[in-house]
């Protein structure tokens, strides 16, 4: 188990979305770190890859805007932590940043808990655009799949068996 806290700074300027990260892939926590110091916008908290240690983040830090949450990691599956982070704070914004296809696992996701649903695959500042509509409290997923649930649900509107995503229990998941 992980955790790594950070200095919070503030600003009297505008204010900072407060963020906690989760994903076992240390490249992906220092990689996102480093972006945010470039920006005055985002402030890490803090960032593991457990539940207990996303658990004991959103603890300390009340003031926390977006949990940024992986979905596969190697203790523990993403959908338990976001649960579990849902029941004990259900005012938790969380976004879902993942390597797997969002058509496959994104309505799931928000089906659990998410807010929205990002894949890793994409350029960083679609990734941070994701964070910030997310913390504003909006729903996040790609245009590309909005707009293909919407035709699908123009063309079809009473076929609800019919989907562009493959229905995955959590299990499968």
């Amino acid at each position: 188990q992980r955790i790594l806290l950070h200095k919070i700074s503030t600003t009297t300027h505008f204010i900072m979305i407060n963020v906690i990260l989760v994903d076992d892939h240390d490249i992906v926590r220092k990689g996102l770190e480093l972006i945010f110091k470039q920006t005055d916008e985002f402030n890490l908290i803090g960032t593991t890859d457990s539940l207990e240690g996303t658990l004991q983040l959103l603890n300390e830090n009340h003031d926390t805007d977006i949990l940024v949450l992986d979905l596969e990691m190697p203790n523990t599956n993403g959908l338990t932590i976001l649960r579990n982070a849902r029941a004990e704070f259900p005012n938790i914004r969380v976004l879902i940043m993942s390597m797997h296809p969002e058509e496959i696992y994104a309505v799931n996701c928000l089906k659990t808990g998410a807010m929205g649903y990002v894949c890793k695959s994409q350029p960083t500042e679609t990734i941070l655009e994701a964070i910030r509509r997310v913390s504003e409290g909006a729903i996040y997923i790609s245009d590309k799949l909005n707009e293909r649930m919407a035709l699908q649900r123009r063309a079809n509107p009473n076929a609800a068996q019919r989907r562009l995503y493959k229905r995955l229990s959590i299990r499968e998941i």
